[in-house]
């Protein structure tokens, strides 16, 4: 079964999402876990490559018999050029403007503003941080306790002050056009609040996979939970 990429920008619950549809029937189960700023963080086979800007991939052969699911952020394209033939997903971005504060919300809640929840994935995202770092003394500045919009702002020898941070939390929250590949489903990050029972059906029709419904409840009740 060709692989089942899942494509989204960061602050869409995009993990959480491929979390969900791996549970199904019809899907390997991701391993995954949830942090203590209650974002979902999984483990797929490709140990989250397809997340960073340059992937360091070492092509795989899929499950047989079922989808593995892979999450990326806007590398579905480079994915089929490595892989050949894949499913795809799009997590559209939502042009409602309460929708869209909301995501910048949790981009900066739960990914920016927090320090890396385990030392293996501080390591990954400092050796991430290292293939573009302008500031040579990069690693003698930093320390776990750091969250990574310092973090970012370090390895480019930008001091993290309040008005640096400010600036750049507002270019990295910056939603951007949406990417010019023929997905075989787009789901409208709207209907991840609004509309689950299309989404249900829609990936059924699609994939075949039967997803439960209940399981993507929690994007509606964690959006009322910030507005209350």
């Amino acid at each position: 079964m060709p692989f089942l990429f899942v494509d989204y920008d960061a602050g869409a619950g995009g993990e959480y999402f491929c979390s969900i549809v791996s549970q199904a029937p019809e899907c390997v189960n991701l391993k995954n876990f949830i942090t203590e700023k209650n974002r979902t963080k999984v483990i797929d086979r490709f140990n989250q490559q397809f997340l960073l800007s340059a992937p360091n991939i070492q092509p795989l052969e899929s499950h047989a018999s079922r989808y593995d699911v892979v999450p990326t952020h806007r590398q579905t394209e480079l994915a089929q050029q490595l892989l050949g033939p894949i499913n795809s997903i799009r997590i559209k971005n939502p042009t409602d403007v309460v929708l869209k504060n909301y995501i910048r919300d949790q981009l900066l809640s739960k990914v920016l503003l927090v320090t890396e929840p385990t030392d293996a994935m501080y390591i990954g995202f400092v050796k991430q941080l290292l293939e573009s770092a302008t500031n040579p003394n990069f690693l003698q500045q930093i320390n776990p306790g750091m969250d990574n919009l310092s973090l970012r702002l370090v390895s480019r020898g930008i001091e993290p002050s309040d008005e640096n941070r400010a600036k750049w939390a507002d270019r990295l929250t910056r939603t951007w056009p949406e990417p010019q590949y023929a997905y075989d489903l787009i789901v409208p990050y709207e209907q991840l609040i609004t509309a689950p029972d299309q989404i249900v059906s829609d990936l059924k029709k699609t994939f075949d996979i039967t997803l439960d419904v209940e399981l993507l409840q929690k994007y509606r009740t964690d959006f009322d939970a910030y507005y209350s």
